[in-house]
């Protein structure tokens, strides 16, 4: 079993296992951040709790893991580990709103309401999933030791593999899966990747109803998700398109008759319009039209000797006051500053964010205005989520 070239193969597959699930459990820490964000928004309260729990599940799962390897050090049962683990992973998305919403009414009137709710929220959601998949280093390390003398050459070994599978579960959900897929379909496909991992692990210790048992709870997971793509994350009966981005869950929602009619956009867990747009209106009789006074506070305003030249606006959004500012003002140059790409592409083509005079730029705000080489009469900052606006937004340093 354990002799030449057939042990290094078997060695590899394991580190492979070791790596994809170390990858796996990072993946659904990160996309926990995206499940979160509608209810209880994306801060660095709710990030601690997201890190918290996640480290007290890998702690119980690196427990579990070890004190069952020297109990029952078989592979078949590592196999069987990973399939649960990725059958709880998938069935995250379906349980999340009743938790969610659970968990939200049951903190929110207490001080600390946000980290409290989203700590129990993630203990209750991901506690199994994330305990198994952290449950398979420890499994492996004791399944591919195969005497003492190299059991530190050995751990080093996998403790290597599994941080650098780790690393690129970090990297994925951000980069790839929630832009591609959205948040509950990348649940889905780290479900399938380590059910896939598990079928071909039975398939190798000629175990074939193990593996198809395996096989079958990975398509009924997958069959289960096709009327997911029909049903809201945020469920209102005025929304006429939702998506999501790195950055936000975004909807547009319409409301209002006649004249009045409009689309207005939302963010996260915000209840509260990010813009508005009338396409018939100038104004919103909102905290938006305070743009349209901005420059007449600036001392050397007049608006035919010093008219104003440039304008920056610091998130953006979907550009309700850069088309105030253009209306009240005529074509000034805007340079319109909005982080997320997903924004951007919602405000030309829901918002009418059209004009020639916006510039539009996608990049965050401060790293905009320390490269940008421009003089402005005015600098508006309108970068926040309800009740925060990013700190680095609002400091000197």
């Amino acid at each position: 079993m354990y002799g030449g070239g057939g042990f290094m193969k078997r060695e590899r597959f394991l580190f492979l296992v070791a790596a994809v699930c170390g990858g796996g459990a990072l993946a659904l820490e990160l996309t926990a951040s995206r499940l979160l964000a509608p209810v209880f928004g994306t801060s660095m309260i709710v990030w601690s709790a997201i890190i918290g729990s996640t480290l007290v599940d890998l702690t119980a799962g690196y427990w579990f893991g070890g004190w069952l390897a020297d109990r029952r050090p078989e592979e078949g049962l590592l196999y069987r580990l990973m399939t649960v683990a990725a059958v709880l992973t998938g069935i995250i998305p379906f349980l999340a709103h009743p938790i969610l919403q659970w968990g939200w009414r049951a903190t929110n009137r207490l001080a600390v309401g946000g980290v409290v709710g989203a700590f129990f929220v993630l203990l209750l959601l991901f506690a199994l999933p994330v305990a198994l998949l952290g449950a398979v280093s420890p499994f492996v390390l004791r399944l591919v030791i195969p005497a003492v003398t190299s059991a530190g050459r050995t751990a080093g070994k996998l403790s290597a593999v599994a941080t650098l599978g780790s690393l690129v579960g970090a990297l994925l959900p951000a980069l790839v899966l929630v832009p591609l897929f959205g948040t509950r379909h990348t649940f889905l496909v780290v479900a399938l990747v380590v059910i896939a991992l598990a079928v071909w692990g039975f398939l190798r210790l000629s175990r074939q109803k193990a593996a198809a048992l395996s096989a079958t709870l990975g398509l009924l997971l997958a069959l289960g998700y096709l009327p997911l793509r029909h049903i809201p994350i945020i469920a209102y009966e005025k929304a006429i398109y939702e998506t999501e981005s790195v950055y936000n869950y975004i909807q547009v929602v319409e409301r209002g008759r006649g004249s009045g009619k409009g689309v207005f956009l939302r963010l996260n867990e915000s209840k509260n319009d990010h813009s508005v747009y009338r396409p018939n209106r100038t104004f919103t009789y909102q905290v938006w039209d305070y743009a349209a006074i901005t420059p007449m506070l600036t001392p050397d305003f007049d608006p035919v000797e010093h008219p104003i030249s440039r304008v920056a606006l610091i998130g953006g959004a979907a550009g309700t006051m850069a088309r105030i500012l253009t209306r009240v003002y005529g074509p000034v140059p805007i340079d319109h500053v909005e982080i997320d790409p997903k924004v951007i592409e919602v405000a030309r083509k829901y918002f009418g964010l059209t004009e020639k005079n916006i510039h539009v730029h996608n990049e965050d705000g401060r790293a905009f205005l320390a490269r940008s080489h421009e003089r402005y009469d005015v600098v508006l900052v309108d970068a926040y989520q309800i009740p925060y606006i990013p700190f680095h937004l609002t400091t000197t340093e």
